[in-house]
């Protein structure tokens, strides 16, 4: 049980601020992937043994950006803990579906028109990107995304079943939205809600479910990423708790979230990517920050606007850098398949923000402004209840 005060004491911009710092994190991960041929396809090339010193710690500190899916757990631990608060104080679960369609799907539609747009708009500049003949990773997946546009794929995307690497970020929001639709069922049932993610995310450990193959989504859900959203449920229901726990001095709070952070990693590289340890560091790091934020929270106009515009970050983020890279290509002496330049992929995060203001204008804050409507609405007509008091 949490008590009304102190779930009331929740800096909620604080958790958006984690989320814009997550979601500009997956925009320079893409960047570096997209714009940057990569050490090791350079070491290849060019072996490591005649890189002079400087160039070795300067591809050596790129490994810092290599922890893209496990940033993405962050995302998942925090929809738990806000829609867990969300439930707590809704009326109705038609007003809560009904904010969560107006809140998501307006900018993810944006977002599928814009990733439209970009491939049309490359497919038309460089139609070579599209015939395989490219030995690298990008290229082949522009090979693989010939069909973006046919009506099967359109159907697919539209109904939360990505394809492409035009929308290749996509594939977190399919299992927020299978939690969305679940979510007020767990919280009716919260023990048996526990339990079953223990067992199902042990049993997916088991048979190494941090990669299932081919298995259905909810398969996937259950084996592999339900448990960061049971981790949210469960945080906001002991916040008063945690908060006691991991509050630390700005400084403490700066050297355990610089531990957690190098130790997920070093564990990711040495596991060669992602994986269920490293996650485990990406969940107790998203605690940390979600406990701290409410304290040492960042200023500044560009955090606010991080922030806030987290989710157009990431629904536009790829279509944008795919588009940067066709430009690179097309108006500079670069040519495919490699960038081997250690810098111009740093445009690519500046790109891709920039245009995140944009589109945020454009989706994101419109649907705002509707939400806000429809919860002040609410609240106005709301009468005590105790649906999920479980929480």
């Amino acid at each position: 049980m949490v008590d009304q005060k102190s779930s009331a004491t929740v800096d909620f911009s604080a958790l958006d601020l984690i989320r814009g710092a997550a979601a500009t994190y997956v925009v320079i991960n893409h960047s570096r992937g997209y714009l940057f041929i990569g050490g090791e396809k350079l070491h290849s090339l060019m072996p490591a043994g005649s890189w002079p010193r400087l160039e070795a710690l300067e591809l050596a500190a790129l490994q810092l950006t290599r922890v893209g899916t496990e940033i993405v757990i962050l995302f998942f631990v925090l929809s738990g803990f806000c829609i867990a608060h969300s439930l707590k104080h809704t009326e109705s679960l038609k007003g809560f579906y009904l904010r969560r369609l107006v809140r998501l799907y307006p900018p993810y539609l944006g977002g599928l028109l814009w990733a439209m747009l970009v491939f049309l708009l490359i497919k038309n500049i460089r139609p070579d990107f599209f015939s395989g003949v490219y030995d690298f990773k990008v290229f082949k997946d522009f090979a693989i995304s010939q069909n973006f546009l046919s009506w099967k794929n359109i159907l697919k995307n539209i109904f939360y079943m990505p394809d492409g690497v035009f929308i290749f970020q996509y594939w977190s929001l399919t299992y927020e939205i299978i939690f969305y639709a679940l979510a007020p069922l767990f919280l009716l049932h919260l023990r048996s809600y526990y339990v079953f993610s223990l067992i199902t995310y042990l049993f997916g450990w088991w048979i190494d479910g941090s990669s299932p193959g081919k298995s259905s989504y909810i398969t996937k859900f259950w084996l592999t990423y339900n448990i960061y959203f049971a981790v949210g449920i469960l945080a906001y229901s002991r916040w008063a708790w945690l908060k006691k726990k991991i509050l630390m001095k700005r400084m403490a709070f700066f050297l355990v979230s610089m531990a957690l952070f190098l130790s997920m990693i070093s564990i990711n590289f040495y596991r060669g990517g992602f994986n269920k340890y490293s996650a485990i560091f990406a969940t107790i790091l998203c605690l940390v920050l979600m406990v701290n934020f409410q304290t040492h929270s960042l200023k500044g106009a560009l955090w606010k606007f991080l922030g806030a515009a987290s989710y157009s970050i990431y629904v536009s983020h790829v279509a944008s850098i795919l588009l940067l890279l066709t430009l690179l290509y097309q108006f500079t002496p670069l040519v495919p398949p490699y960038i081997t330049s250690k810098l111009i992929w740093l445009l690519g995060p500046v790109f891709a923000l920039s245009f995140a203001w944009i589109f945020y204008q454009l989706f994101e804050a419109p649907t705002k402004s509707i939400l806000k409507q429809l919860r002040t609405a609410e609240r106005e007509s709301m009468v005590p209840h105790d649906s999920l008091s479980q929480i």
